[in-house]
């Protein structure tokens, strides 16, 4: 688990990742950043520095799958029979799922409008071209303008693809592929890297995956390639792409009682055919596991699995940070008795619950909702800035977005906030100082903010690069203008603050001035001591000056004063300055000073009494 403090609550991606319908996910993150922790009282107010022209969709109540989800389920006049393979997409403000009939061979498309809460509109479209025998597994996705269904022929074995071209709401064309030598197959998923397309679809039991490759696009025709892995029952697979690396998560269903859940991993591609292999099995699954997906939920990568045949259920698993670790069983969630046979991908509810529908094998389409921790919003979190949140006890707290771009591709991010039991007032005024902004030198980054005291610090750079020390250092490649995030959070958790600033690296200039100083004469610890500049550059202006005096005192004025603790007198101490132009990249010159023993001033009065004289006393002592 995420610890309680941290100085970042969300980054996308924290560490963020791409979801594109089929949980395809990327290591792409957008600049997202709340605070860790604040205290009863408070409010905590995000900021995005994301991409402006993107959709945002904000969360508030996350951490929606560890929460008891109602169910209900959603009639379907005119069609009867065992159902599989439902799939939900969102195309404008209206939402579309896609089933499947197993006792005609059809396909069935569900008008919801614009509320998945809505009974759909259902048009039954019929086995298109006679590609659909025992079909299997069913997932839709929108690709650039064009939208696609596809499926499983398992009794021809064979990959089916619907074409609806840019209107859902058309009568599609249909293409099927065959699996060759793959065997039986009741699952895939599918993934977007570039401007390719590939499907995963592993055998049941012929130790196999089976990659079809989409060389630009889903509507090309694919190349079909098949390779071994670890023999199972594979009753699931969920393509995952994590800033760890990418995943293939398939759920092994054997009728003995130990199911497991293998991973996968690529490298560099899903199209990568000698994956490692990470096997695990699933605690105290009383079901055979059946269709799931894997999401980001809270800072965490989990899974919803159902039971398959028999059991029915849905059983919840916590992955943590990295789909690397082993799922731990979180909770078996209430849900229908029944045996499943699929379920969709999450989608959102303008109330920020979350909704996810499901299949069995007697012909029910159910609904699950996840409850929302805030269920009195009513109105749809969108907007380029995350709303201001406020919490009316304490605990920690679950905060999920997603942004999605003008092509259509999903980050989803999320994370915790702690709200503490303890009241405290101020928010800090957080500002910054950079020295030496020029490519061939290390810019370091000096904290200013206030009321002053102890702060936890975060520095975000760009490529998403973080440090957390008091003095952020960054090199810059080349000469620009780049964006900084400082975050400063008060030690005692309850007042935060974040600036962002372009910073302008100047091009490593070709000369600059004789930086120069005087020493003073007297030098004392516990004192206010005074350095000059005396740097020269002739027939130019010298704009900014560094001064050093050690144990992190910097300076930059042209004059500056320094104190020196009790503990350094009689230290050699090196206090450098360095003058230059505009860029603060000049040469540095460095002296020598030691500081003598300065005296311990000390005095003391009498007589304070109103309409006396009061008499003052200095009562310092005189030095050895």
């Amino acid at each position: 688990m995420y610890p309680i403090y941290r100085i970042l609550a969300i980054k996308l991606l924290i560490f963020i990742c791409l979801w594109q319908n089929s949980l395809a996910q990327s290591c792409e993150t957008v600049p997202v950043f709340f605070p860790d922790s604040i205290c009863l009282g408070q409010s905590a107010q995000g900021i995005n520095t994301g991409p402006t022209n993107w959709t945002y969709h904000w969360d508030i109540g996350g951490g929606d799958f560890y929460r008891t989800p109602t169910t209900t389920s959603i009639p379907l006049p005119g069609l009867s029979g065992s159902l599989s393979g439902i799939s939900i997409i969102k195309s404008g403000a209206k939402y579309y799922g896609f089933v499947l009939l197993n006792s005609n061979n059809a396909l069935a498309r569900l008008d919801f409008d614009t509320s998945l809460l809505n009974n759909p509109t259902i048009t039954n479209l019929g086995n298109i071209g006679a590609a659909l025998a025992s079909g299997s597994g069913l997932k839709v996705l929108k690709s650039g303008s064009n939208f696609f269904v596809f499926t499983i022929n398992r009794t021809a074995s064979q990959l089916v693809r619907y074409s609806f071209g840019s209107d859902i709401s058309s009568t599609p064309s249909v293409s099927t592929f065959a699996t060759n030598s793959l065997g039986l197959t009741v699952t895939f998923d599918f993934v977007e890297e570039g401007n390719d397309f590939y499907v995963l679809a592993p055998s049941y039991n012929q130790n196999k995956m089976g990659l079809f490759s989409f060389m630009g696009g889903p509507a090309s025709s694919p190349v079909f390639s098949s390779y071994p892995i670890q023999g199972g029952n594979y009753l699931n697979i969920s393509l995952v792409e994590t800033c760890d690396g990418k995943y293939a998560v398939l759920n092994d269903g054997p009728t003995s009682t130990t199911p497991k859940v293998n991973r996968l991993k690529y490298s560099n591609s899903f199209s990568q055919i000698n994956p490692t292999v990470v096997m695990t099995d699933l605690p105290l699954l009383t079901h055979r596991p059946g269709p799931s997906f894997v999401t980001r939920d809270g800072g965490r990568w989990i899974s919803l699995v159902s039971g398959w045949t028999t059991g029915g259920g849905f059983t919840l698993y916590n992955f943590g940070k990295s789909l690397d670790s082993p799922p731990a069983l979180t909770s078996v969630l209430a849900g229908s008795p029944l045996a499943i046979s699929s379920i969709s991908l999450p989608q959102p509810l303008p109330n920020g619950s979350t909704c996810v529908l499901y299949t069995t094998e007697s012909g029910v389409l159910g609904r699950l909702i996840f409850p929302n921790l805030n269920p009195s919003s009513s109105v749809d979190l969108t907007g380029y800035q995350p709303p201001s949140l406020a919490y009316s006890s304490p605990g920690k707290y679950f905060i999920n977005f997603s942004a999605t771009s003008p092509l259509g591709v999903v980050i989803q991010g999320g994370d915790s906030i702690v709200v503490r039991n303890a009241t405290s007032t101020g928010i800090v005024k957080t500002d910054f100082i950079s020295d030496e902004q020029c490519p061939t030198r290390t810019t370091k980054f000096y904290p200013q903010v206030s009321p002053t005291g102890t702060h936890a610090y975060q520095w975000t750079f760009p490529g998403n690069v973080t440090q957390t020390t008091a003095i952020g250092s960054r090199q810059f490649s080349t000469s620009g203008t780049y964006d900084v995030t400082l975050y400063a959070r008060k030690s005692d958790g309850c007042g935060s603050g974040s600036l962002t600033r372009q910073v302008k690296i100047f091009p490593t200039p070709a000369n600059s001035p004789v930086s120069n100083f005087t020493v003073p004469t007297q030098v004392c610890t516990k004192d206010s001591v005074l350095f000059s500049d005396q740097s020269t550059w002739p027939g130019n202006t010298i704009r900014r000056w560094k001064w050093d005096f050690g144990s992190g005192q910097v300076a930059f004025t042209q004059l500056a004063r320094a104190f020196f603790q009790t503990n350094q007198a009689g230290q050699n101490i090196a206090v450098s300055l360095t003058a230059s132009d505009s860029s603060g990249c000049g040469t540095a010159v460095v002296k020598s000073v030691i500081p003598q023993a300065g005296a311990d001033v000390d005095f003391n009065s009498t007589k304070l009494c109103q309409g006396d004289v009061t008499e003052f006393q200095n009562i310092t002592p005189l030095p050895n």
